[in-house]
C-alpha cells in the first residue's frame, strides 16, 4: 500500500482504510482471520449499532480535543 499524503492530511476515510489494511496484514502473518472474514456473517443491526457507536466515540474524542485547545 502506498501513502501519498502524511498522516495529519489524512481524512477519516484514509485514516479507516489504513487501520484496516494495517490489521489485515498483521492478522494475515499471524495467521488470523482479515475483518471482512470476521464481519461475514454480522447481522445488520450489529453493523449499524457498531457504527452509531464509534461515531460517539469520535464525536467525544473531537469534543475533548476541542475543549482542551
Amino acid at each position: 500500500m502506498k501513502i501519498k499524503t502524511s498522516c495529519s492530511n489524512m481524512s477519516e476515510k484514509q485514516l479507516a482504510k489504513l487501520c484496516v489494511n494495517l490489521l489485515n496484514c498483521q492478522s494475515t502473518n499471524k495467521g488470523r482471520i482479515t475483518i471482512k472474514e470476521c464481519n461475514s456473517n454480522m447481522k445488520a443491526a450489529t453493523w449499524n449499532a457498531y457504527h452509531l457507536m464509534s461515531n460517539r466515540a469520535k464525536t467525544i474524542r473531537y469534543s475533548s480535543r476541542s475543549n482542551q485547545f
